[in-house]
């Protein structure tokens, strides 16, 4: 069993069909051999018995009814019946009433020699039954033995005696030889072009494993992008192979976000390390006694350390979101909810005019921190893009899915290139009101935190004309 495990798949199904189409080839030949076998016996004793049954009738019309009721004392008559149902392929012999032989036919040495008498077959046919054929033997020395009532009459149905007609099976076996041989020729031509024409389908359909296989040896030694192109074909090797092109592309993409998320996180932590490390080399080289600019340094130092928790609470805040067991779910009352909003983000807020347009009051099942954040996320993006004294919009309404909240602004829009990448984390984008940088992790936080309630996020630009940020909740949330 583990040497076939070793062979290769396209062998073993090949060997497999070859098997199969063997097993269905060989019933259906010996089932063909079986009833050829069964036609040539029906055949050669239906033949026998109307050659023989008119000149039984013609011998039983020219004897008088008294003395065919005790053929041995007709025997020279009855000799004469047996011999002319005698040739050189068949033997008749007579029997009378009481199973005794009173007559055989074979006269010549190369005429047939009779087999034994079966008595229970003769007194079986003395009974009247018609049609008793059975095979005497086996081999070359195998015969086909026939028994026919002797009646007074053909309408009758006392029986008198008993015919035996038996002939050697040479024709049979012979034809049935032939038969046979012509069979397993067919069955070793069918067999070996149905062998070679699967071998070749196999290996044409499994063509594409292979190549899969060289594939994931490239990936596997760190090259996401393979050298040849994937095949395609149909089936499912095809969908196989499909899924294989996407599952690829999928981690190729994984791969390089993560390089640049790590090349980024760097950049974004080194960025304020090298500005706290420059300021202490200052005060090591004898600013010391300056208090002025030892201040001076101090608050400069307290800005980057600042910048680095920011950046690390949302690095910390994107990986606790991993664990689902972080979403503390509770009832939330939208309307209330988003009065409360509106009451921060204007004491946040006041470079702006935040507006909150009245939705429908439904109870929203999620994380109150959480979606609190999401939305003063999405206003702290929308008043960096808008200009001062510009109205950010803040709805929701309620479909058959779900709950969508949006926030919309008035600012200078996002292009489509743009739009693309900004949920990359520590991606940037310039800002023509605010000169502040942020993080560039205050969407991909907002995606995650949606995402891990079971909705999504949607943002829809168009440039120079606002941009509109879209929550969905799915309606499972929604309390019924």
């Amino acid at each position: 069993m583990k040497g076939w495990r070793k062979l290769p798949l396209k062998t073993r199904l090949s060997l497999l069909f070859a098997v199969l189409l063997m097993t269905c080839v060989l019933v259906v030949g010996v089932y063909s051999y079986w009833n050829l076998w069964h036609l040539l016996l029906k055949n050669k004793a239906s033949h026998i018995r109307a050659r023989a049954k008119p000149i039984i009738n013609h011998w039983v019309k020219k004897q008088k009814r008294s003395s065919l009721e005790k053929l041995s004392l007709i025997r020279p008559e009855v000799e004469e019946l047996a011999q002319d149902l005698t040739s050189r392929e068949a033997v008749a012999e007579v029997f009378d009433a009481e199973a005794q032989l009173v007559a055989s036919g074979r006269v010549l040495r190369e005429e047939p020699i009779p087999p034994p008498p079966s008595l229970f077959r003769i007194k079986e046919a003395l009974r009247g039954n018609n049609e008793i054929t059975y095979l005497y033997g086996s081999g070359k020395d195998q015969q086909l033995v026939i028994l026919i009532p002797i009646r007074p009459s053909p309408t009758s149905t006392e029986v008198v005696g008993v015919i035996q007609i038996s002939t050697y099976l040479f024709d049979v076996t012979s034809l049935l030889f032939k038969h046979g041989s012509m069979l397993l020729a067919v069955v070793g031509i069918i067999l070996s072009m149905g062998s070679i024409v699967c071998f070749k389908i196999v290996s044409r359909e499994l063509r594409g494993l292979g190549r899969l296989s060289r594939i994931c040896k490239e990936i596997q030694d760190g090259n996401f992008s393979p050298t040849f192109p994937f095949p395609s074909q149909g089936g499912e090797i095809g969908e196989l192979i499909t899924s294989f092109r996407l599952m690829v592309g999928h981690l190729n993409r994984t791969f390089a976000s993560q390089r640049r998320f790590i090349a980024n996180a760097a950049h974004e932590l080194l960025t304020p390390l090298t500005g706290i490390k420059g300021s202490l080399e200052v005060l090591l080289w004898g600013c010391q006694d300056d208090p002025a600019s030892v201040r001076r340094l101090a608050r400069g130092m307290l800005s980057q350390v600042e910048r680095l928790i920011r950046t690390c609470d949302r690095l910390l805040g994107l990986s606790s979101l991993e664990n689902m067991g972080n979403i503390k779910k509770t009832e939330i009352d939208l309307c209330e909810f988003f009065q409360e909003v509106e009451r921060e983000a204007s004491l946040i807020e006041n470079t702006h005019r935040i507006v909150v347009k009245k939705g429908p009051c439904i109870t929203l099942r999620a994380d109150r921190d959480m979606l609190k954040q999401m939305v003063f996320n999405l206003i702290s993006n929308a008043t960096k893009f808008s200009p001062p004294s510009s109205v950010v919009e803040i709805s929701w309404e309620v479909s058959e899915e779900g709950v969508n909240i949006q926030v919309r602004d008035e600012g200078v829009g996002i292009d489509s290139n743009t739009l693309e990448r900004v949920f990359e984390p520590f991606f940037h984008t310039p800002s023509p009101y605010t000169p502040t940088r942020g993080t560039g992790l205050g969407l991909p936080l907002t995606k995650a935190m949606i995402e891990a309630h079971g909705g999504r996020i949607h943002l829809s630009s168009c440039k120079g004309k606002g941009t509109v940020a879209t929550l969905f909740f799915p309606s499972t949330l929604l309390k019924s």
